[in-house]
């Protein structure tokens, strides 16, 4: 018998890609990098962030820690002497501009010390000496017991640079102003004798000097950037004024009605000398960058 013809087949036509319409008004743009250009402005951000105006306000307590001696330094054989370490206190304010972590400011600081001393003589009363009438100076072995007291209000003005890292709650910040030191003092000094018949010699002299000197000072602040921000650290005064004196004066005599008068000398006193260096913790508040 004949064959019987099998049907081949049929098979479906490749698809043909069909190109799709492009958008109207032209080609399509190209992909944008937005993840770059985020983190660019992130960048930025966080830059602008520590670039700016600023200012502190602090209180601080200063403890003298090296320059100044006893007003009577040269105590003698036949005296005791005892003198405080001076202790103060004082504010500080500062205003600048933060370039990033380093900055430039102007700063200002006023600090008031006290500090006082004691020195006891043994020896011949006033009134027994061979000539009574003879001045008592700070070396003379009358019996006798002193008291000084000094007070010292002081003021700083400077300019310098600081750094301070970045953070998003602490920061650390270290600076060093070189500025000009104004120093002044008010003496006190008390001369009891020991006698019934004379009271106590008091009398009050003062020194002033000015010289170069610089403040310290490092630390932590708490708080957002920009804003307010809680400042803890030390701060330390050092200023080159030595060699200051009392101006001293002409002897002076507490005089009794029917009691011959024991003049008192008014020697200089040397308030300080040598470089003087105060440090303390600090307290303050920090405003802007």
């Amino acid at each position: 018998p004949a064959a019987v013809p099998v049907a081949a087949p049929v098979v479906a036509p490749a698809a043909v890609p069909v190109a799709a319409p492009p958008p109207p008004g032209g080609a399509a743009p190209a992909a944008t990098p937005v993840e770059p250009l985020k983190q660019a402005d992130s960048a930025s951000g966080e830059s602008s962030k520590y670039t700016g105006l600023y200012g502190n306000f602090s209180l601080v307590a200063e403890f003298g820690v090296g320059g100044t001696s006893g007003l009577y330094d040269a105590c003698m054989t036949h005296q005791t002497c005892d003198h405080t370490t001076p202790v103060g206190g004082g504010m500080a304010l500062r205003i600048g501009y933060n370039f990033d972590i380093l900055g430039v400011e102007v700063a200002g600081m006023f600090m008031s010390e006290y500090r006082s001393e004691t020195m006891n003589a043994t020896g011949t009363d006033a009134l027994s000496r061979a000539n009574p009438s003879d001045p008592i100076g700070p070396s003379s072995d009358t019996k006798r017991s002193e008291n000084l007291y000094l007070v010292g209000y002081h003021a700083f003005l400077g300019a310098g640079p600081r750094i301070t890292s970045k953070g998003q709650a602490a920061r650390f910040t270290f600076a060093v102003t070189p500025g000009v030191a104004f120093r002044n003092y008010v003496m006190g000094r008390t001369v009891d004798l020991g006698l019934p018949v004379l009271p106590p010699t008091v009398y009050t002299d003062s020194a002033h000097d000015n010289a170069f000197g610089m403040l310290m000072d490092g630390g932590v602040m708490f708080g957002s950037t920009p804003g307010t921000k809680l400042t803890i650290g030390l701060l330390a005064w050092i200023d080159f004024a030595s060699n200051v004196t009392t101006a001293g004066g002409s002897n002076i005599t507490g005089n009794i009605p029917g009691v011959p008068g024991v003049p008192i000398t008014r020697p200089m006193y040397p308030v300080t000398n040598a470089t003087n260096v105060y440090i303390g913790p600090s307290l303050g508040v920090s405003f802007g960058h």
